[in-house]
């Protein structure tokens, strides 16, 4: 899209000055002695070919010369048809004038052709001097052409022009004044111009790199030469003998790398450092991915040293007799020993590979292999795997026999054998005696005194255990042990000892529980009233719909740089265009007259829109191009780019003209022709109007056509352009007969972001209700199934499930409005991801809190209940969302919008979600539990079912609330709620089968070699965000953009703007570094920008061409009346006393000085070349209007031009393709800008209008590193206050940060590119990830016993609630993303969300509790420690 800017007048305005060459330049209307000729003597005279002979092909004619002028006879030369007349004869005026001097003895040549020859040379000059090796090639070239005695045996006339022809021309009459007619001869106006490839190459070499190079090769250089004289139609061949040759300059050590290539010595390194690789089985591996197997490789070998050790010690060492043991203890070491003995050959055999280089190799896997290290690698491996199948097979062996009986007995019995294995770390205070035994485990139906800490472990009395299945059956010791429990002595004991050993946190929130309980209206009525305090603020809620605010702050480097653009050279385009394609046959050639009629209709539309808009008066207006649109040409017309402008869109042209294929074709071969032009006159850029052009430049078997348009982007016109592209969207998408349409607006994009908003609505609300439905029916009581049926109505807790989503909300709506209240801004982003955020995390505190409430006593009154629930997981529950809130609000410290707002608004809303359920919803669980215990039916509480007398007994909470003394004296059967289907299946099979020593050992294993290729696979994870992400997958801007990225030939402009205000460009030193002609420095900005990476070609200057302008005195005159008017140079000539030269003395360097510098710029700027001017003087500052802004508030001292006070270059980049050569090209340009800054000590920064999005990419590691790590530190510090113990913290912190890693390593499987969104994922996937890992870790923190023991409880109490209540709950919410219209849900929501909850599940159920039972922390806290050693230390004191 890109060079439909400023390119389009440039070479407009530039470019038409080839018409000049061997053409138009007419005879007196230049001083030709004034003008720069380059020209370096070489002995072009000597024949390439000894057999060649002097003679020539073509010659001039007396009679034209004559009659008309020596000119005219230049311009016309005719077949020589006379050997005799056609020998090269002395023209000694060559050596006078200095023109083809080494031809001066004899020459096919006359002083008019050379006059002629030197007249084009000097405007050849003015274009490509900037490289003079280049210049002096083309002067060989053309006096070989034109002057070489050998001239016929390279050069062929084989053809003349026809006479209409001859009339045509400008000054020709059909007769001569004189009478005579033109000479009867063949016309030499097609010759075969015969060139050694050699030559042809190098100087290709010499001129490619200057601004108006012509092609991609020599071929194309040359071509386009030929295509430019309009009285010879030369066709170039090139042989490697019998052609024209002559010793070529090299640029190399002449020009600067901007306009030789052989100069650029670009170290892409600089940008780019190239990855580490080792080449293997012939292919390149990352050094990065090769350590990482060999680590993995080192930790297993490692890790089987280590399962014999503790084979060794905790198994075998108990099984017999010493003397049994050391036979396969032996074996197993051996295997070991033998597996070290192979790691060291391989490690021997790599090391030898670079030493012994130059020995004798081996093909191996289609590689070469030194033969010393495939022998040693080779032994190696057989050695590893022999050496560690043995130690395995053996140690695997033994460990399967040994708990052989263990395994088949129950599973209290597997783990209270399991225990003698290992002495137990339990550091608590109370005898061994009354540590708890597996044997008498059975975690649901009993009071939680295991996590409590206080009495030692479920020593609760048997009869109230009751039966397997719950039902209680009163035996001899029933009776007994409930009047035990109601006891008011043995009860008021317990309770103090309880007491005592309470930490006060645990005491707050037992009495926090109670209290929530005792008042659940006035708690309801407060948390009502605060969320309708803060959601006040939402009044003041505003959305920042600006996408560059999105990603950049206002104090970025692109958006300081953007607001500086904008402000002194206007903001960027608006660009409308259609691409179109064959209809019927895509990839068919567009270039037949059906289909540009088609366009060209298409086109008139355009240009005739009249869309009718209300504007900021409420006045209706009329919208239309002349209003809107760029004009590039001062008092001209709008700029169209069409493949029309060859035809200057007129239609009965079109289609009198022929084949448009090989009109096109001849306007190609003539691009500066007056019939070739756009109707406003400016040339046609074939990279911009075609598209899916074969070999880069058969444009007329182009498979598209491009019509782009450019309007104005200003804010007082914004209102009309959006009207306008409205109606260009309407024509755009109608159907029509041959072609198809892809188009975009300026506004397309905003529209079909907000369209796809509207369109995942359903989607997303369908993700909620899912989830809301699962947790509703989840809190129900559903099995045993309640009896008699009827009662399902009562055991529902629906309507619970709905308060616990209503809190979510509520939290959400605190949270924006608190933060509308800050003036912080809402996105995007946040009302698509924060309520399932939250949703997510808050439900897993209701099931945790449901679960653990329904283990308590039942006993014990609702508020006692309450009450012990909090005090066992009020601190896992604060942990978990408190670590949550700190990680997401510590992500405002990065400087990405989009993540500081997601921080901001997720921290304070899961923060006040947590509040809002540790009161609000104990409220609720307490009204709820007295609404069952009544038998009122569920969201319909005033509906009471009818009880029956035996209703009593069938239900676990069907009799009233009494204390156990009243109980037991009414002979009322209290029994334990029954243990779920998921935690029986837990407790009996998950559980041992988990903690079985061969499976932890495989665990182990398989997560590391997991976390392994996780981080090896997260350095390939790609940089970007795809436009076509964003939008939904129906939206006409996917065909747009494919059809862009498929067809696209142009690549877009961007600019080197000066950022140092009022510089003095006048100042030869301030120039030197800024311009790129043949006498500034080689290492200029702005020869450094041209010869960059994905620049493509040099830059425009605009002080090189006014260096030009100023320095050719044909160029500036004024009128001596009126300095400050340009006068033409026919006026100049024609009257010397009426102008006078703008530049009559230059500084010692020759460049102009300061006055007339500034008085004269804004004449180079709006110079005028029409008429006789573009004879004289083709250069103009027409293209540059726009890139230089002057201080007109101060004036130059002794003129009366104005400083200037900024001014930029422009360059274009290649075609960029791809997310990561967007990327690269952002980042070569920004590095580059600060490198010449530093240099030269002007501040010069790099803009185009989409830098501010993608400059996000070049710190965009470091975000992610400092968000992840921000985080990881919120949970590490919160987990380390709250529990008070480093390394349950460390365990935490370290599973993870491995969930994290394996969701950034799925990312480069999965194809989910890193951008804003995905760094807003990974913030959040550590806040869900300590969900995960938090409540196991604070369940083994409370156990009692040996490490698996522990981990083993922990697992049966908390892993239901975090499979049923974290993991599930999430899996049926996020499933739903997966049928969203957007690809942004469905690869940003669904599979990283997906991957984080399956990710979570695997590493808290699975690692967690193996990494536990195996190095898991004792139990207590710092803080208990700590208090123990000070009482300790005072009764001894005492």
């Amino acid at each position: 899209e890109g060079k439909r800017r400023h390119a389009s007048q440039l070479c407009l305005l530039v470019a038409t000055v080839f018409v000049l060459l061997n053409c138009c330049t007419v005879a007196g209307q230049m001083h030709y002695d004034d003008l720069p000729v380059y020209y370096y003597e070489d002995n072009l005279a000597a024949p390439v070919n000894a057999d060649w002979e002097y003679g020539c092909s073509m010659q001039t004619s007396d009679i034209v010369a004559e009659e008309l002028s020596p000119t005219f006879s230049a311009m016309f030369l005719f077949e020589c048809n006379n050997p005799f007349a056609c020998q090269p004869t002395p023209q000694a005026n060559l050596t006078i004038l200095d023109i083809c001097s080494e031809y001066g003895d004899y020459a096919c040549c006359d002083t008019a052709q050379a006059t002629y020859l030197q007249g084009s040379m000097a405007v050849q000059s003015m274009l490509f001097g900037r490289c003079p090796p280049c210049i002096n090639n083309l002067w060989k070239l053309w006096c070989g052409y034109q002057c070489s005695p050998y001239q016929k045996n390279f050069v062929e006339v084989t053809g003349g022009f026809p006479r209409n022809f001859v009339e045509q021309v400008p000054g020709l009459p059909d007769q001569p004044p004189g009478g005579n007619p033109l000479p009867n001869l063949p016309t030499a106006y097609s010759t075969t111009f015969r060139v050694s490839s050699v030559f042809a190459q190098h100087m290709y070499e010499s001129c490619a790199g200057t601004p108006l190079n012509g092609g991609a090769d020599y071929e194309d250089l040359l071509a386009f030469f030929a295509s430019t004289n309009l009285f010879q139609n030369i066709t170039f061949e090139f042989a490697d003998d019998d052609a024209f040759y002559a010793v070529a300059e090299s640029c190399e050590g002449q020009c600067p790398c901007e306009t030789c290539q052989l100069e650029c010595v670009w170290d892409m390194d600089y940008i780019y450092p190239a990855p580490c690789t080792i080449v293997m089985f012939d292919e390149p591996i990352d050094c990065d991915t090769l350590g990482t197997i060999m680590f993995y490789g080192a930790f297993l070998v490692v890790s089987f040293y280590a399962l014999v050790c503790w084979y060794y010690v905790n198994v075998a060492r108990h099984d017999g007799p010493d003397e049994a043991v050391p036979k396969s203890v032996s074996i197993i070491f051996a295997g070991l020993s033998l597996a070290t003995a192979g790691v060291a050959f391989i490690v021997i055999g790599l090391i030898l590979w670079p030493i012994l280089i130059n020995y004798e190799y081996v093909e191996v896997f289609n590689s070469n292999w030194n033969i010393c290290t495939v022998v040693a690698v080779a032994v190696g491996i057989m050695m590893v795997l022999l050496g560690e199948v043995v130690a395995a097979g053996v140690v695997l062996y033994l460990i399967t026999i040994s708990h052989e009986g263990v395994m088949d007995a129950s599973t209290e019995a597997y783990f209270a054998g399991f225990s003698h294995a290992e002495d137990s770390d339990d550091e608590d205070d109370e005898p061994e005696s009354e540590a708890l035994h597996i044997e008498d485990y059975e975690p649901a139906p009993k009071r939680i005194h295991s996590f409590s800490g206080s009495d030692g472990g479920f020593e609760v009395s048997k009869s109230i255990q009751g039966g397997e299945e719950g039902d209680v059956q009163p035996d001899d010791g029933t009776e007994d042990k409930v009047e035990e429990a109601a006891s008011e002595t043995s009860s008021h004991k317990r309770q103090q000892a309880k007491e005592k050993k309470k930490h006060i946190v645990t005491r707050y929130f037992e009495w926090h529980g109670r209290f929530c309980a005792r008042h659940p209206f006035w708690v309801l009525a407060a948390g009502a009233l605060v969320t309708f305090g803060f959601s006040l603020g939402m009044l003041e809620l505003e959305i920042q719909n600006n996408p560059v605010l999105l990603w950049s702050t206002t104090t970025s480097q692109s958006y300081l740089q953007m607001e500086f653009t904008n402000e002194h050279f206007g903001a960027f385009w608006r660009i409308e265009m259609m691409i179109f394609t064959d209809k019927e046959n895509p990839g068919a050639e567009m270039l037949t007259l059906p289909v540009l009629n088609e366009v060209l209709s298409i086109q008139e539309k355009v240009v005739n829109i009249l869309q009718p808009y209300i504007d900021d008066d409420g006045e209706e207006q009329y919208a239309r191009l002349e209003n809107l649109c760029y004009r590039p040409i001062p008092g001209e017309g709008c700029l169209v780019e069409s493949p029309l402008n060859y035809y200057q869109s007129n239609r009965v042209l079109l289609n009198t003209a022929g084949d448009p294929q090989d009109y096109v074709a001849a306007c190609l071969s003539a691009p500066l022709s007056v019939s070739c032009m756009s109707a406003i006159g400016s040339p046609v850029l074939p990279d911009v109007v075609f598209g899916g052009v074969p070999n880069g430049n058969n444009y007329t078997a182009s498979t598209a056509l491009i019509l782009t348009v450019l309007l104005e982007n200003n804010d007082e016109t914004t209102t009309q352009a959006e009207a306008w592209e409205q109606a260009f969207l309407d024509i755009a998408s109608a159907n029509y007969t041959t072609v198809d349409v892809a188009y975009s607006a300026q506004r397309s994009v905003q529209d079909e972001i907000s369209r796809e908003g509207k369109a995942d609505i359903p989607i997303v609300v369908l993700s909620y209700l899912l989830m809301f439905f699962y947790v509703s029916l989840a809190l129900g009581d559903w099995y045993p199934v309640p009896k008699p049926w009827y009662m399902f109505f009562v055991h529902s807790r629906f309507f619970l499930g709905l308060s616990g989503v209503v809190i979510v909300l509520c939290s959400i709506a605190i949270s924006v409005g608190f933060l509308s209240i800050c003036q912080v801004e809402a996105t995007l982003i946040i009302s698509e991801v924060i309520p399932f955020l939250v949703l997510a995390i808050g439900v897993d505190n209701i099931f945790i809190m449901l679960d653990t409430f329904e283990k308590t006593d039942l006993t014990l009154s609702i508020e006692e209940r309450m009450g012990e629930t909090m005090a066992e997981i009020g601190s896992s529950i604060t942990v978990a969302s408190t670590s949550e809130s700190v990680a997401f609000l510590l992500g405002f410290i990065t400087k990405m919008p989009a993540v500081q707002a997601f921080a901001l608004y997720a921290g304070v809303a899961v923060f006040f979600d947590f509040v809002l359920q540790a009161t609000c919803f104990i409220a609720l669980l307490s009204l709820d539990t007295k609404r069952r215990q009544a038998k009122r039916i569920d969201c319909f509480p005033c509906y009471q079912i009818p009880t029956r007398p035996k209703d009593d007994g069938e239900q676990p909470e069907a009799a009233p609330l009494l204390d156990p003394k009243e109980a037991a004296e009414k002979e009322i059967a209290l029994r334990k709620k029954p243990e779920g289907l998921l935690q029986l299946f837990t407790r009996k099979y998950y559980g041992p089968f988990l903690l079985h020593p061969i499976v932890k050992f495989f665990v182990v294993l398989i997560f590391v070699g997991t976390l392994c290729l996780a981080i090896d696979q997260s350095s390939h994870v790609v940089l970007g965000l795809d436009q076509r992400v964003v939008l939904p997958s129906d939206s006409y801007l996917q065909t747009y953009y494919n059809e862009l990225y498929e067809y696209s030939q142009a690549g877009s402009p961007f600019w080197v703007t000066v950022g140092q205000l009022n510089v003095d460009y006048s100042d030869y030193q301030i120039q030197q570094p800024m311009c790129s002609l043949s006498s500034c420095d080689f290492d200029s900005i702005v020869n450094q920008f041209g010869a960059a990476p994905y620049v493509a070609g040099t830059g425009f200057s605009w002080l090189d061409d006014y260096i030009i302008w100023a320095t050719t005195d044909a160029c500036c005159y004024y009128y001596v009346d009126d300095p400050d008017q340009l006068c033409t140079f026919v006026d100049a000539s024609s009257n010397p006393g009426m102008c006078a030269p703008c530049f009559p003395e230059m500084t010692d360097e020759g460049r102009p000085e300061e006055v007339p510098f500034y008085n004269y710029l804004p004449g180079f700027l709006n110079y005028n070349i029409s008429g006789s001017n573009i004879a004289t003087c083709p250069m103009t500052g027409y293209a540059y209007l726009g890139n230089v802004e002057f201080n007109t508030n101060v004036t130059i001292e002794g003129g009366f031009g104005h400083p200037v006070e900024t001014s930029r270059f422009g360059f274009y980049h290649t075609v960029l393709s791809t997310q990561k050569e967007y990327i690269n090209a952002v980042r070569t340009v920004y590095d580059l800008a600060d490198a010449v800054s530093e240099q030269f000590g002007i501040n010069v920064f790099a803009y185009t209008s989409w830098y501010v999005f993608f400059e996000q990419y070049l710190t965009i590691g470091f975000t992610v590193a400092l968000t992840v790590g921000l985080a990881l530190a919120g949970v590490f510090v919160v987990t380390l206050i709250i529990m008070g113990n480093p390394w349950m913290s460390c365990i935490i912190l370290a599973t993870v940060f491995m969930i994290t890693a394996s969701l950034v390593g799925v990312m480069a499987v999965w194809n989910i590119d890193l951008n804003a969104v995905s760094i807003v994922n990974i913030a959040m996937c550590v806040g869900i990830s300590v969900e995960f890992c938090s409540h196991i870790g604070f369940a083994f923190d409370k156990a009692h016993g040996s490490r698996p023991r522990r981990a083993y409880i922990a697992l049966v109490d908390m892993g239901p609630s975090v499979f049923s209540g974290i993991t599930m709950t999430k899996f049926f919410g996020v499933s739903v993303l997966a049928f969203a219209s957007s690809e942004l849900f469905q690869i940003y929501y669904f599979r990283m969300y997906l991957t984080i909850v399956i990710a979570g599940a695997l590493h808290g159920l699975c690692f967690l509790p193996v990494v536990l039972s195996l190095i898991g922390p004792p139990r207590g806290s710092l803080y208990k420690h700590a208090l123990r050693w000070l009482r300790k230390a005072k009764a001894g004191s005492n």
